[in-house]
């Protein structure tokens, strides 16, 4: 049968609900490289998003599967469940903590039984959400990960985007029933570009660019001689209804100014003009990020 690998998440984070004991490396052997789910000295909780493919003649699935590596495993209850929940609302991986998590079903979406003692791989099945996800029938803000019982010790550790292997990465497996493909879906690692315009007094826009996978900034230089330009980040789930995000920024000739997104949206794109009838200026947009 068709699939569809998707490795790595475009974001894998955990937060922690600290107690008496704060955070310590040692409760996380290589704290960059793992993702703890569970309690050991303190709560943990892992959140993960996958990019997935834009809508197609393949969008109706005969099964979804979330892959999972276990690392680390300090559960000494036998049939400890880690539950899987649709994530309902937007959440900054940047800003986001234990007192300011997004929204969550209340009913997991799937289970996964953790054995003591057991490391490896894991999965479970998630065919109805991918489906709703594909379909547009449900929003894409990812899933959350926690064990049902968290007030008994219960910790694992699975691996993260960060590993240095990737087959020990978190996945996502889509099977497609009637298409004749098996294709592995890779992210490009980092965005460049520049974009060399002429500001004028009619307000003027980049063209919207897909950065739901990157961490990313525009830059907007203003190398004209005598006349400032302003400029101010929009954002937008479609690449059709558009938000501004930002506050609109003057840009003096030979000055720089530099913009960064509060949120998670799939397009973003820089508006611009100058501030009076019958003044133009050259600027060059860069728009850079990192995965």
């Amino acid at each position: 049968m068709p699939l569809e690998i998707i490795k790595p998440p475009e974001y894998n984070v955990y937060i922690t609900q600290k107690h008496s004991y704060y955070y310590r490396s040692d409760e996380c052997q290589d704290p960059e490289q793992v993702l703890p789910i569970g309690k050991c000295r303190n709560v943990h909780r892992t959140l993960l998003q996958f990019r997935l493919p834009c809508p197609h003649s393949c969008s109706i699935i005969s099964q979804g599967l979330l892959g999972l590596y276990v690392s680390r495993n300090e559960n000494h209850f036998t049939n400890s469940l880690l539950e899987i929940h649709q994530i309902l609302s937007p959440w900054n991986p940047e800003k986001i903590d234990w007192n300011n998590q997004p929204l969550i079903t209340n009913t997991p979406i799937a289970t996964i039984s953790i054995s003591s003692n057991f490391l490896g791989l894991i999965s479970a099945d998630i065919t109805s959400l991918v489906q709703d996800w594909l379909s547009g029938a449900a929003a894409n803000f990812g899933i959350l990960l926690k064990m049902q019982n968290e007030a008994q010790p219960n910790f694992i550790l699975i691996r993260s985007k960060k590993y240095p292997n990737s087959s020990k990465w978190p996945y996502l497996q889509i099977d497609h029933p009637d298409c004749g493909f098996n294709t592995v879906t890779t992210l490009p690692s980092t965005i460049n570009k520049s974009y060399p315009v002429t500001a004028n007094n009619s307000i003027q826009h980049t063209a919207g660019q897909d950065i739901l996978i990157y961490n990313y900034s525009y830059l907007v230089v203003n190398v004209g001689s005598t006349t400032p330009a302003e400029a101010y980040l929009e954002v937008s789930a479609d690449n059709t209804h558009w938000e501004i995000q930002s506050a609109t920024h003057i840009i003096n000739p030979g000055e720089q100014v530099t913009f960064v997104p509060d949120v998670i949206a799939q397009y973003a794109r820089l508006s611009y003009q100058t501030p009076s009838f019958g003044q133009e200026t050259q600027l060059i947009i860069y728009i850079q990020g990192i995965t």
